[in-house]
């Protein structure tokens, strides 16, 4: 499991220092809008709670604005608070780091989902795979795109939240990680829970050796319910920002 989390970890890192990443060269992982939007975005999140600031509205952004919309889109990740750790001119350095550890992270809960779906295999094909989906196409392609990587990297956590809920009944894993995925960034929860819609009865066959009609029926029931109580809960910063986005393009 430690494997699962260091290979893709240390790949990444490896390629920021080959690249001349700083500190590690000349370069900076700003590139395109995470120069332009994302990172200003979390500086301004480290500055309110560092200042203790309001987090609803800022007058660093334009003329002032809805803050807490622009952090529900761009900077609501848990892992953003890793930013405190950095003082401001090393933000990018923050930044690489936060995202070298979204690609382990990654990696371990894929090897999570991949042991409990084999049962419970531990060697290096686990990890090797992991990796794989944790150093991806579209994770490389779109590092920059910050706010979207929690919805990839929490996605294995919610399948083997959901396995556990319709095999186990035990929705604590699937409810908590679905919260995260909603909280930390909308947009891509929304593709998350279209694919769980879909990935549901096929979770159902794989784990159900029987058909029957009052077990189908206790896992839909369960799935509904669960799905809607993880939403709910990120309610408290979606409800706001929806309201928000009412008012604007």
């Amino acid at each position: 499991m430690w494997l699962s989390f260091l290979i893709p970890f240390l790949i990444l890192l490896s390629t920021f220092i080959v690249q001349g990443v700083h500190p590690f060269g000349s370069r900076m992982i700003l590139t395109v809008d995470l120069y332009h939007q994302y990172a200003p975005f979390v500086a301004e999140l480290r500055d309110k709670i560092l200042s203790g600031d309001s987090l609803f509205y800022s007058w660093n952004v334009g003329l002032g604005t809805n803050f807490l919309a622009i952090f529900a889109n761009y900077a609501a990740s848990p892992l953003n608070l890793l930013i405190l750790l950095f003082p401001q001119r090393l933000l990018s350095d923050g930044i690489m780091l936060i995202v070298c550890l979204r690609a382990g992270l990654t990696g371990l809960f894929f090897a999570m989902m991949l042991r409990d779906m084999d049962n419970r295999r531990e060697d290096l094909f686990l990890s090797c795979f992991s990796a794989m989906y944790a150093l991806c196409g579209w994770v490389l392609a779109y590092f920059w795109n910050i706010m979207w990587l929690d919805a990839v990297m929490l996605l294995p956590l919610v399948v083997l939240g959901l396995r556990r809920l319709m095999r186990d009944r035990k929705p604590l894993l699937y409810c908590i990680s679905l919260f995260f995925v909603v909280l930390s960034n909308y947009y891509a929860a929304f593709f998350v829970c279209l694919f769980l819609v879909i990935y549901a009865p096929v979770a159902y066959a794989q784990i159900t050796p029987r058909f029957r009609i009052g077990s189908l029926w206790s896992s839909f029931w369960r799935f509904c319910f669960y799905s809607a109580l993880g939403g709910a809960m990120a309610a408290i910063l979606v409800y706001p920002t929806w309201t928000a986005l009412q008012q604007s393009s």
